[in-house]
C-alpha cells in the first residue's frame, strides 16, 4: 500500500523475502520521500544520541555481539545486507534501481529500528576490485610474498603466498544469500595441487585434475580447522575457499602456505572474523628448531609439526614424531607460535590498507529474551538428563526435553510455521507495483514528528521467535549447564572424575581367516581392527607432485559407518572425516612397526568403528597396536590414544577461573567443549598429536597441562590393554602368506625377469607362488601361500643365478647326495612326499628342520625312538596334526648302519645321461624366444664353428671388452674398437656402431625396406629372420646376417690384436 501527502511516500516491505529468501520473524519498514533529506538525517542523529545508542565497533565482534543481543529486537537484523547506491545530501536515485543496486559504488546496509547505517566497501579506480598490492613477510630465514589485488579481482578476497619458486593462489567467495541458521559456520575449503605447477601431467588416463587425493583433503582440513574458530556465531553466508598450488620447487611443502594464504585472503574479504590467521611448519633437526624446513631438512628431522594461529594464541596443531618428550613439543609450538605472531602483526597492517568492511550487519543471534525462555522451561529437567550416564537413552531424553520447549513455546504463541511467517511479507512485484506513482525516492528513517499530517503504513505485528533460533538456543542452554556440573560437582555425566578414563577391554584373534584382528571397547566407543599382510604389489602407489611414485607400504583405513551412532546414512566413498581421522592413527602406529630388511611384508591395517561415543580415532590407534601383535608384526613397543578436551572459563560457574582438562572425552563432551586434543604414544614420548579449539585460541601452560595429563592417560590405558588382551603372537598367521628374502648379483636379475617378464611368470606359474618381486640391487623376494611352492621357487631362482665353482654339484640337475636323509625335506618314505609338504606347520615350530633322520631319534632296547622338540608348546589345532604325524612316521624302521643312495631327478630310471642333462637345461634355462632362435639357427647349412659362433653372439657369451670386465679380467681399453666412443658390447659392436650401422642399412636398401632394429642380439636376429623377397630365400638372408656378424667378429679381433684398421667398402 502507498500513501502520497507532501511530497511523502511511505512503503512497507520486507527485504529478505522481497530480495533473498523469508526468514523467520523479519518484518521491517522503510520510508521513503523525495525531499528534506539533511533534517530527517540530522534528526535520526539526535534521538540516537538522546537514547544512547551504543556503536558497534568494527574490530570487536563481542560488542556487535552484545549491541544484537541486547540492543535489537531480532526482527530488525538483516540475515543478508542489503546493496544500495552511495547518497549524498542533495541525490535523488530511483527506486528501482535501488533495489536491483545497478549502480557501479555500492554500499553494505543494515536495517535498524531506527536508521539504515551504511559503511562503503573499498573497491579500485575501475571499480573491478582492489588495486594490486604486495608485502614480503619474515618467515624463519626467509620471506615469504604476499600479494593482492592483481589476481582475482572479483572474488571477495583474493591472495597468492610465494616461498621460493612455490606459489599458492587462494580466494575466498560468499554466497549473497544467507542459508538456514544451523550450529556450525557454512564454510567449505578445497585444496588443489596441479600437476602443472611441476611441470608435468598426470600419468592416468584422463589429463585432468579430478577427484581430489588423500592427501589434499588432509590439507583441506588443515585449512578448515583454524579458521572456524575465528568465525563469529550467527553469519550464516556460505563461504568457499578455494586453494590451488600454482607452482612448485620441489623444496618448499605448499601445505603451511596454503593456511596462510587462506587466512590472509579472508582477513582482506567480508566475512567477519575475528583475527588474522597464519600457519608454520616446525622440524627438528639435532637441536635445532628450524621455521618452514624445506624438504631436504624435514628428511632429517625427528618432528614434522603444522600450527597456525593468531597473534596471541593457539588454534590448531597437528603433528608426527618417534617418542618425542613433551617438553620439546612445547618449545617447538613456542617457536612455531612466534613465527605466526609475526606473520599475524603483518597481515593486519595489509588488512588496514586494502581490506574491505566486513559485513557485521549480516550476524543474526537470537535474542536475549528466548534465553530466558527456554531455560525458565528447561532448566530444571536438564540437570537431570544430564545425569544419564549412557549415550543412547541421554540422546533420546534430551531430543524429547528439546521438543517439550518448542511445544509450550508455541502454545504461547512465541513460535509459529513458516506459513504465516511468509504470508506477512510482501513480494518484489508488490513493491515495483506502487513504484511508478514516485519515481524518485531517497532512503529515510522514521517519520519526521513535524509531518503529523501524514498517516504511516502500520507495521504488521512480527513473531518473536524462529524454531531454528529455540533449538540454536536449546543446545547453548545444554551446553551451558554441562559445565556448569563439571565445574560444579567435578563429576561428568558417566560419573567420572575430570581426569577419568572410561573401562577398558580388548578381544584378540576374533577372526580366524585374517592375518590378525582385535575388538578394543573403551566405554561405549568400540573398534574393530584387521591386519592383512601381503608382498609388494599390495603397497599403496601415491602420484606426487615430486613426479617419483612413492609406495606406502604401510598404511591405516578408518571406516565410521552411521550404525556405530545408531542412525541410517550413506554408505559409499569414504568422508573427509574418515580420511583425516585414518591418517592421524596411520602415523601414530607408524614409528613402533619394523624396517623393510627386517619385516618385507606390506601392512594393512583397517579400523571400523563399531560403536563411537568419542575418541573413535584414538581408539583406532589402540585396537590397531593390539592387531599388529596378534598377526606376529615385531613391533618395538606398544603405544596407546587418548582425546582430550577443556573447560576453558571456570570462573563464570564459580570455578577459580583455571581452565578444567577432561581426560578421554565422550561426544557429547566433544560437542560442548572447547578443545579436542588427541595424543598417541607411550610413557616415554609422543608419535602425534592434533589439535582443534572451538573458542579464540589457547595458551602455552593450558597446552603444557593437557599434555602432562594426557601423558598419565596414556600410561593406564596402556596398562588396561595390557592387562585385558592376550600376549603377542610370536609366529605369523598359518593363513599369512610366507616369504623370503634372497640376494643375487645384480647382473643376473635379467636372468629371472627374462623377454618380457615371460622367465618369472613361468618360474610363478611352475612353482605356485603367489609372487616374485626383483630389486635393481639383486634382492629377490618370493611370496607364497605354502611352503612347499616357495622352496621349488627357490631352487629354480638358485639353478638360473648360480655361480659355477670346480667340484660343486647343483640342483636341479643333480640331487644333493647326503650321507643320511634330511627328515623334514627329503622325500625319504616310501610315498616319496617330504614331511615339510605334508606337514607345514609343525615344520615351522620344529626345532630339528635341518636334522638328519639318525639324528632324530636312537635306538632303545632295539627298537627306533624319536625324539621330537618343538620350539614351543602345541596349541590345540596342533595337537590333531601332529597325531596324525606321529602315525605317519610310526613304525618306520632306521637302519643306522646304512647309507643313503640317491637318484638322478632328469630321468625317470634315475641314472644320469647327457642327454637327460641336456633336457634338464632346455627346461630350465632357455627362454622361448631362445628356443626360436636356436631352432633356426640348428637348421642352417653353415660351418659348426660358424653356428657356435652365432650361438654364443645369440646368447651374449662372446668375450666382448664388457663381458671380459664383469669377468673381472683386467683391461686397460673398454671402448668399442671401431668408434672409440662406446664401451664394447655385443649390441653396440654389432649393430649400434656408426662404422657398422652403414653395412646394415645397406643391406636393408637391397629390399627397399627401412626400419629400425634392436640392438640386442637374439631380437636382431629373429627380425632378419622374418625379412622375405621374392626370389630371395630366407635361409640367404639369415645366412647373410651370420656372414656380416662374423666380418665384423673378425675385423674387431684383427684391431684389438693391432693385425689392422678398419677399412669399409661398397
Amino acid at each position: 500500500m502507498i500513501l502520497k501527502q507532501n511530497g511523502l511516500s511511505t512503503f512497507s516491505f520486507s527485504p529478505l523475502s522481497s530480495v533473498s529468501h523469508s526468514l523467520p520473524h523479519t518484518h521491517h519498514s522503510l520510508k521513503l520521500r523525495s525531499n528534506n533529506f539533511n533534517s530527517l538525517h540530522k534528526l535520526q542523529r539526535e534521538k540516537k544520541k538522546k537514547k544512547k545508542m551504543l556503536a558497534c565497533p568494527s574490530s570487536s565482534l563481542h560488542g556487535l555481539a552484545t549491541l544484537q543481543r541486547h540492543s535489537q529486537p531480532s526482527h530488525f537484523l538483516l540475515s543478508k545486507p542489503l546493496f544500495f547506491p552511495r547518497f549524498h545530501a542533495s541525490r535523488k536515485c530511483n527506486f528501482r534501481s535501488l533495489l536491483s543496486g545497478n549502480n557501479r559504488r555500492r554500499s553494505a546496509v543494515r536495517a535498524s529500528a531506527d536508521s539504515p547505517e551504511v559503511s562503503e566497501s573499498v573497491v579500485g579506480a575501475d571499480g573491478g576490485g582492489l588495486q594490486p598490492y604486495s608485502v614480503k613477510i619474515p618467515v624463519g630465514d626467509r620471506h615469504i610474498l604476499v600479494e593482492t589485488g592483481s589476481i582475482g579481482r572479483q572474488a571477495s578476497g583474493s591472495v597468492t603466498v610465494t616461498d621460493g619458486e612455490t606459489i599458492v593462489y587462494t580466494t575466498v567467495c560468499l554466497d549473497d544469500v544467507p542459508c538456514e541458521p544451523s550450529d556450525f559456520f557454512p564454510l567449505s575449503v578445497i585444496y588443489q595441487e596441479r600437476f602443472s605447477a611441476a611441470g608435468r601431467t598426470s600419468g592416468g588416463f584422463f589429463k585432468r585434475e579430478g577427484k581430489i587425493k588423500d592427501h589434499e583433503v588432509l590439507i583441506c582440513r588443515l585449512i578448515d580447522r583454524p579458521l572456524r574458530p575465528t568465525m563469529p556465531k550467527g553469519f550464516y553466508h556460505e563461504t568457499q575457499i578455494l586453494s590451488w598450488v600454482l607452482s612448485y620447487d620441489g623444496l618448499h611443502s605448499p601445505d603451511s602456505l596454503a593456511i596462510t594464504a587462506a587466512g590472509i585472503a579472508v582477513a582482506l574479504s567480508e566475512v567477519p572474523m575475528s583475527k588474522a590467521v597464519a600457519g608454520v611448519r616446525v622440524g627438528l633437526v639435532g637441536d635445532k628448531y628450524i621455521v618452514n624446513p624445506t624438504t631436504e631438512e624435514m628428511e632429517h628431522s625427528e618432528l614434522d609439526l603444522l600450527l597456525a594461529g593468531t597473534d596471541s594464541a593457539i588454534l590448531m596443531i597437528e603433528g608426527y614424531s618417534s617418542f618425542l618428550p613433551e617438553e620439546k613439543l612445547l618449545k617447538a609450538v613456542e617457536v612455531g607460535q612466534d613465527a605466526v605472531r609475526a606473520i599475524c602483526n603483518e597481515v593486519e597492517a595489509l588488512v588496514k590498507k586494502c581490506g574491505k568492511p566486513k559485513m557485521l550487519d549480516a550476524i543474526k543471534l537470537p535474542p536475549p529474551e528466548l534465553y530466558e525462555h527456554v531455560e525458565a522451561i528447561a532448566g530444571d529437567e536438564l540437570v537431570k538428563v544430564l545425569q544419564i550416564r549412557n549415550k543412547i537413552p541421554r540422546r533420546k531424553a534430551l531430543s524429547s526435553l528439546e521438543e517439550k520447549v518448542l511445544k509450550i513455546l508455541t502454545e504461547n504463541g512465541f513460535v509459529s510455521n513458516d506459513s504465516t511467517l511468509r504470508s506477512n511479507s510482501e513480494t518484489i512485484a508488490e513493491i515495483l507495483e506502487v513504484e511508478d506513482e514516485d519515481e524518485e525516492v531517497i532512503v529515510d528513517g522514521e517519520v519526521d514528528e513535524g509531518d503529523v499530517h501524514i498517516k504511516p503504513t502500520p507495521r504488521k505485528p512480527a513473531l518473536l521467535f524462529s524454531e531454528v533460533d529455540v533449538k540454536l538456543v536449546f543446545k547453548e542452554i545444554t551446553s551451558k549447564y554441562w559445565r556448569k556440573r563439571i565445574v560444579e560437582g567435578g563429576k561428568r555425566s558417566d560419573g567420572r572424575t575430570p581426569d577419568g578414563i572410561r573401562p577398558i577391554n580388548s578381544r584378540c584373534g576374533l577372526l580366524p581367516r585374517a592375518h590378525g584382528s582385535t575388538l578394543f571397547t573403551r566405554g561405549e566407543t568400540q573398534a574393530l581392527a584387521v591386519v592383512t599382510l601381503g608382498d609388494k604389489q599390495m603397497a599403496q602407489r601415491i602420484d606426487t607432485l615430486d613426479g617419483v611414485d612413492e609406495f606406502k607400504r604401510f598404511y591405516l583405513q578408518y571406516s565410521f559407518p552411521p550404525s556405530c551412532v545408531g542412525e541410517a546414512g550413506r554408505i559409499g566413498a569414504p568422508s573427509r572425516r574418515e580420511i583425516g581421522h585414518g591418517m592421524l592413527a596411520e602415523r601414530s602406529l607408524a614409528p613402533i612397526l619394523p624396517s623393510e630388511d627386517d619385516f618385507p611384508y606390506t601392512i594393512r591395517v583397517e579400523s571400523t568403528i563399531t560403536e563411537s561415543n568419542g575418541s573413535s580415532s584414538m581408539a583406532s590407534v589402540c585396537g590397531g597396536c593390539l592387531a599388529l601383535q596378534d598377526a606376529g608384526v615385531p613391533i618395538k613397543c606398544s603405544i596407546a590414544g587418548i582425546a582430550m578436551g577443556m573447560v576453558l572459563d571456570t570462573k563464570e560457574f564459580g570455578g577459580d577461573g583455571t581452565p578444567l582438562i577432561l581426560s578421554d572425552i565422550t561426544g557429547s563432551e566433544d560437542a560442548s567443549g572447547d578443545m579436542d586434543f588427541k595424543v598417541a604414544g607411550n610413557g616415554d614420548g609422543i608419535t602425534a598429536f592434533q589439535m582443534d579449539i572451538k573458542v579464540g585460541g589457547i595458551t602455552l601452560p593450558i597446552m603444557r597441562k593437557a599434555l602432562l595429563q594426557a601423558r598419565d592417560g596414556r600410561k593406564h590405558i596402556l596398562g588396561a590393554m595390557m592387562n585385558s588382551s592376550p600376549p603377542p603372537a610370536k609366529m605369523l598367521s598359518k593363513y599369512a602368506p610366507l616369504i623370503h628374502v634372497m640376494k643375487v648379483r645384480p647382473d643376473r636379475i635379467n636372468l629371472i625377469i627374462g623377454s618380457g617378464g615371460k622367465k618369472v611368470k613361468s618360474i610363478i606359474e611352475e612353482s605356485g607362488v603367489d609372487t616374485i618381486d626383483t630389486e635393481d640391487d639383486g634382492t629377490v623376494k618370493i611370496f607364497a601361500k605354502d611352503l612347499p611352492s616357495l622352496e621349488k621357487s627357490k631352487a629354480i631362482i638358485n639353478s638360473l643365478t648360480m655361480v659355477p665353482t670346480i667340484g660343486d654339484i647343483y640342483s636341479p640337475f643333480v640331487r644333493l647326495l647326503f650321507v643320511l636323509s634330511v627328515k623334514w625335506e627329503d622325500g625319504w618314505k616310501e610315498d616319496g612326499v617330504p614331511l615339510l609338504e605334508k606337514y607345514p606347520r609343525l615344520y615351522c615350530i620344529s626345532k630339528q628342520q635341518q636334522h638328519y633322520i639318525q639324528q632324530m631319534g636312537l635306538v632303545s632296547s632295539g627298537v627306533w625312538e624319536w625324539q621330537l622338540k618343538w620350539r614351543r608348546l602345541l596349541m590345540e589345532g596342533e595337537m590333531d596334526v601332529a597325531a596324525h604325524f606321529l602315525e605317519d612316521i610310526d613304525g618306520m624302521a632306521v637302519q643306522v648302519q646304512h647309507q643313503d643312495s640317491g637318484s638322478w631327478e632328469g630321468d625317470p630310471g634315475g641314472e644320469y645321461s647327457v642327454g637327460s642333462a641336456y633336457r634338464a637345461l632346455n627346461e630350465y634355462a632357455i627362454e622361448e624366444d631362445d628356443e626360436r632362435a636356436f631352432s633356426i639357427l640348428w637348421k642352417l647349412k653353415i660351418p659348426s664353428k660358424v653356428s657356435l659362433f652365432a650361438w654364443r653372439l645369440i646368447r651374449d657369451r662372446l668375450p666382448t671388452r664388457k663381458n671380459l670386465r664383469n669377468r673381472n679380467v683386467v683391461l686397460d681399453e673398454v671402448c668399442c674398437p671401431f668408434c672409440l666412443n662406446h664401451n664394447e658390447d655385443a649390441g653396440h659392436l654389432f649393430f649400434g656402431c656408426t662404422k657398422i650401422m652403414p653395412l646394415w642399412w645397406e643391406t636393408l636398401s637391397w629390399i627397399n625396406t627401412l626400419s629400425v632394429f634392436s640392438e640386442r642380439p637374439k631380437e636382431h636376429f629373429l627380425q632378419h629372420s622374418q625379412c622375405f623377397l621374392n626370389g630371395f630365400s630366407e635361409h640367404r638372408w639369415q645366412i647373410w646376417w651370420i656372414s656380416l656378424a662374423w666380418c665384423t667378429w673378425n675385423h674387431r679381433n684383427r684391431i684389438f690384436f693391432q693385425v689392422t684398421a678398419l677399412m669399409v667398402k661398397n
